[in-house]
């Protein structure tokens, strides 16, 4: 068993409501936000955060209020690229936002340039691996999707979108989900998919880059196969394979509440690790949101609770070497 210590930061939130659905990353060593909603507001905003100075919002107004997708710009400039959303009429949008630093680290956000056709989603994932962005999944309103688009910088600021035709796999759809590349092999961890019968939370499965063939991946136990089926977990990806994931929803947690575990998936060997949370008391929460800042350290932020409350809580997460 692995271990992590949990502790609030302390910070002027008062501009900010509590949410879900919203995603995190990183500027030029800033927390950035985006998005989220709750059961009355959504926030078609990009934010900020500093210990110090509290949230600053950057930009307001995106076609999005939740359900977006970040990741690191792969053409080296350390911006932080954030695809599509939805609002809560349920309209998905393909506007791709970019936040970069210039010299003196002031932040500016845009709308970047998009050539070829990418889907209107929500509730997707995007990795960064190489000089591609990986986006996967989703909901475009109608049906969950097992559709892969993969975005390349146009070399003048702007990027260029390809779509992966694929074979069919009956357990590749979904939203919700996590996914990392490792080894030329893109990886889907959890997630949710809506059928007759319920929502049904999915298993692991990977698409090789090569070959472009789904299969499932064949997990190292019944316990990794239990802990990973959840959707709306705060995912980190931490390098070797290795994925840590934080809250969410499964068939496994306590009936209509919000898993409070923690745990890291090695893709790899299939191999499933419980993080022990030591330190401050952090409740259950779906559609969380996280991001590394520095080697083993950890922000998350807001989540919702199944009930009435959403959070707008920042806390740090500090694993245990």
């Amino acid at each position: 068993m692995a271990s992590a210590h949990v502790s609030p930061i302390e910070a002027d939130h008062v501009d900010i409501f509590g949410r879900q659905g919203h995603v995190m990353g990183t500027v030029d060593g800033k927390v950035i936000m985006a998005g989220g909603s709750n059961d009355d507001h959504e926030d078609g905003s990009v934010w900020c955060f500093s210990e110090v100075d509290g949230w600053e919002k950057l930009h307001s107004d995106a076609k999005f209020g939740y359900g977006s997708a970040a990741a690191t710009c792969p053409d080296g400039s350390g911006d932080l690229l954030i695809f599509g959303g939805s609002n809560l009429l349920g309209t998905c949008t393909n506007e791709v936002l970019r936040v970069s630093a210039d010299k003196d680290g002031k932040l500016s956000v845009r709308i970047v340039d998009v050539k070829g056709q990418a889907h209107a989603r929500c509730n997707m994932h995007a990795t960064t691996v190489g000089d591609r962005v990986f986006v996967t999944g989703g909901f475009d309103g109608a049906e969950h999707l097992e559709k892969v688009e993969v975005y390349r910088p146009d070399g003048s600021g702007g990027l260029v979108v390809e779509n992966m035709p694929l074979p069919k796999l009956s357990v590749a759809p979904r939203s919700l989900h996590s996914s990392v590349v490792v080894d030329g092999k893109l990886y889907l961890i959890g997630g949710e998919m809506y059928t007759y019968s319920g929502t049904e939370f999915q298993p692991i499965v990977y698409l090789d880059l090569e070959k472009r063939v789904w299969e499932q991946v064949r997990l190292g136990s019944g316990e990794a196969e239990k802990m990973t089926r959840r959707a709306g977990a705060a995912s980190v990806d931490m390098g070797d394979g290795k994925v840590l994931l934080f809250g969410g929803w499964s068939h496994a947690g306590e009936e209509n509440k919000p898993r409070v575990d923690a745990g890291i998936i090695n893709v790899r060997d299939g191999k499933w690790t419980d993080v022990e949370i030591k330190g401050s008391g952090i409740s259950g929460r779906a559609g969380v949101a996280a991001t590394r800042v520095a080697d083993g350290m950890i922000y998350a932020f807001g989540g919702w609770d199944g009930g009435f409350n959403f959070h707008k809580d920042m806390f740090e997460i500090n694993l245990d070497a």
